[in-house]
């Protein structure tokens, strides 16, 4: 196993839909960031059992996607000289412990952009929801605005766990984070079956090392 995959395989959250809780997406309370920050670790699998790109696949970054200002361009112009990391979350507007991991992520926005790498958070909110949350929080990296989840799905990360069109979590993703280079091609990543779950920055920090 390479370092890439032995580091990775440690920090990556389980991807088992049997561990999911909360499966109701009336389960979160938006004005509740309490416990936002409180993730729990869980059990591992090995990084070719995750959903997504595997490591060493180019992702699907040439989708166009906009920002909070509304500026829309490809994922893949938004690289550093090292490369992206794209965390995937459930919603601004609603997920707390999407809330909690976007805000912890202003602590080492400025250290991962001094490594090569540029950050974006990308959820499904539009952008008017994002645009709100930045200000509201003085992010200071992107946010993405997938709305209709075309990079989710072209991630292959969607929750099928939230089928009802209706439902205001239909269309969300896993917590999910990947490391890209400058070419696009995943060369960390980490998965979880629950939203509760979120690496936390110091185990960010390693699964960036990880990935060389």
């Amino acid at each position: 196993m390479t370092k890439t995959s032995l580091l990775t395989t440690l920090l990556a959250s389980t991807f088992l839909l049997t561990g999911c809780s909360g499966a109701s997406d009336e389960s979160d309370n938006s004005s509740d960031t309490g416990g936002a920050t409180e993730y729990e670790g869980g059990d591992t699998l090995t990084v070719e059992e995750q959903p997504g790109p595997a490591i060493g696949d180019r992702a699907p970054v040439d989708l166009s996607l906009a920002d909070a200002d509304g500026n829309s361009v490809p994922v893949s112009e938004r690289t550093g000289e090292k490369g992206t990391i794209l965390v995937f979350t459930r919603s601004v507007d609603w997920c707390p412990y999407c809330q909690g991991q976007l805000k912890l992520l202003n602590d080492i926005a400025e250290d991962i952009g001094e490594k090569g790498y540029t950050i974006a958070g990308v959820s499904y909110d539009p952008v008017a929801s994002l645009k709100a949350f930045s200000n509201e929080q003085d992010i200071t990296y992107t946010l993405l605005s997938d709305d209709g989840s075309k990079l989710i799905d072209a991630f292959a990360i969607r929750d099928p766990q939230y089928a009802d069109p209706e439902s205001r979590a239909y269309g969300v993703p896993y917590a999910s984070i990947f490391v890209l280079d400058s070419d696009g091609v995943v060369r960390a990543k980490s998965v979880s079956s629950d939203y509760k779950n979120r690496p936390t920055n110091d185990e960010l920090q390693l699964l960036i090392e990880s990935a060389g």
